[in-house]
């Protein structure tokens, strides 16, 4: 009975251990993602509000 408890715990760390490398790598991903979206997004403002300026 224990043998297949330690057996079980092992197996559910092991599930745990990679849900939360996945869990990092996505948030990584998507933190990424949203900084290169906020920069053009960014750029595309500061570019606007220049060229607003210069025809008024």
């Amino acid at each position: 009975v224990l043998k297949v408890y330690s057996v079980r715990i092992f197996a559910l760390q092991k599930f745990v251990v990679s849900a939360l490398q996945k869990f990092v790598v996505s948030a990584f991903c998507i933190r990424k993602f949203c900084s290169v979206r906020f920069f053009a997004l960014q750029k595309f403002v500061v570019c606007f509000l220049t060229f607003s300026l210069y025809v008024l």
